[in-house]
């Protein structure tokens, strides 16, 4: 079979945008984060235990290889009509986009290193997660999994920050924020790819089963987590709250027309 005729097989192409995030997320790896090593890890294994796993929960959670999210990329561009050029950069950009995420889980380690905390190799929580991403290959399943998770860590983050425990977990916090706001804008174009093209009944239930899905996540979170979100200063209701705020924020971007980066703030905490 002809390339062309293969070509024609394959669905129209979506808006990808491989460029402009590609360009992103070179760009951003090469900034130099405001981390001063040389701080003190104030957080201690005696009196702060509770939070100190926590932490190294997330820290598991941001260490992934992405293998499977890398074969969900090749079978997306597969099933859509791309350039070769095309491909190339928005595959490049996916594995920038890990990198990113394990830099999160690397800055992580050296904390838990400093505090005397172990950088743990199990956790029931990320591993559910892990094995519900293994089993499916579809890029807006992805997608939507990572925005929910996302969205929890944006909340998670800013809470260690605010909490003023440590000016080192704060400086590492803030880091972490600043890239997750563009990870989320990333997710939430490729989740529109799909969304967009569906008709008003389909999009209502695409909604109602995500917002079904993040419920679940909001109470695992909590389940967790609490003791580090309340040390950030934040009840189950505030916590509840927030998580349903940036949730519909984002999915507002899903539903939207493509937002260039400039056009939201860097940190949304």
């Amino acid at each position: 079979m002809t390339k062309n005729a293969n070509d024609s097989s394959k669905s129209a192409s979506p808006t990808l945008r491989s460029h402009y995030w590609l360009n992103h997320f070179r760009k951003n790896l090469e900034r130099s984060p405001s981390i001063d090593w040389d701080r003190k890890a104030a957080l201690t294994l005696s009196d702060d235990a509770r939070v100190i796993r926590s932490i190294q929960s997330w820290q598991l959670g941001e260490t992934s290889d992405g293998a499977h999210l890398l074969q969900a990329t090749r079978d997306f561009l597969d099933h859509y009509s791309q350039s070769d050029d095309e491909s190339k950069s928005y595959l490049e950009t996916v594995q920038l986009f890990i990198r990113e995420e394990q830099k999160h889980g690397e800055n992580l380690g050296r904390y838990l290193d400093k505090v005397g905390a172990d950088r743990i190799k199990f956790d029931l929580g990320d591993s559910a997660f892990r094995l519900v991403r293994s089993l499916f290959t579809n890029m807006e399943i992805w997608s939507a999994s990572v925005l929910m998770v996302e969205t929890m860590a944006q909340i998670y983050y800013k809470a260690l920050r605010d909490s003023g425990r440590c000016e080192l977990l704060s400086e590492i916090c803030t880091d972490i924020l600043i890239d997750e706001a563009f990870h989320l804008k990333f997710q939430c174009e490729r989740i529109g790819t799909y969304y967009g093209k569906r008709s008003i009944p389909a999009r209502f239930a695409t909604k109602t089963l995500y917002q079904f899905l993040y419920t679940g996540i909001i109470s695992a979170v909590w389940i967790g987590h609490h003791h580090a979100f309340q040390q950030g200063g934040l009840s189950f209701k505030d916590f509840w709250r927030a998580s349903w705020r940036k949730f519909l924020g984002h999915w507002r971007q899903v539903e939207g027309p493509p937002v260039h980066a400039s056009d939201f703030q860097r940190n949304e905490g």
